[in-house]
């Protein structure tokens, strides 16, 4: 009698069986062709069930690829940009923009559907933006002029 495949075991089973009637002659043998069509089904339903697939997301991707080709922040700068740039991106701060997702492509292989796939950017805190937009503020009128600021606590 066949079963729903619930457990490993019984995959394992199904596979054996599925080997055994593949080298039977199932043009001939129509109750044979009808269980190796119904175990196939089984299987295949007990797999879609069972194998959990990760998508992994575009900076995953390129962090695996840095590691198979023992490449560090400082290779990737070819294809992402300047140190601090690197850095945002594959600490999910920045994004990977088209031209950087179209380098990666070509000089790397990486596939343009991989890398062109969402992933979630972490975005600043308030306080952090504005501590960001006082230094360049500072670092921009300091260079021009002759001021003096104070600290200002946030």
């Amino acid at each position: 009698m066949i079963k729903l495949i619930k457990t490993e075991q019984q995959h394992e089973q199904a596979m054996q069986r599925l080997l055994e009637l593949a080298e039977l002659d199932l043009e001939t043998n129509r109750d044979a062709a009808d269980e190796f069509e119904l175990l196939s089904v089984l299987v295949d339903h007990y797999e879609s069930q069972c194998t959990e697939v990760h998508q992994a997301d575009p900076i995953e991707i390129i962090r695996f690829y840095m590691e198979q080709h023992n490449l560090t922040h400082k290779d990737m700068q070819p294809y992402l940009g300047s140190k601090g740039t690197v850095s945002k991106i594959l600490n999910y701060k920045a994004p990977l923009t088209l031209s950087k997702i179209w380098k990666l492509n070509e000089e790397l292989g990486i596939p343009v559907e991989i890398l062109a796939q969402k992933y979630q950017i972490q975005q600043k805190d308030i306080k952090e933006t504005i501590l960001e937009t006082f230094h360049k503020a500072f670092e921009l009128v300091s260079s021009q002029k002759n001021y003096q600021f104070t600290t200002v606590k946030i």
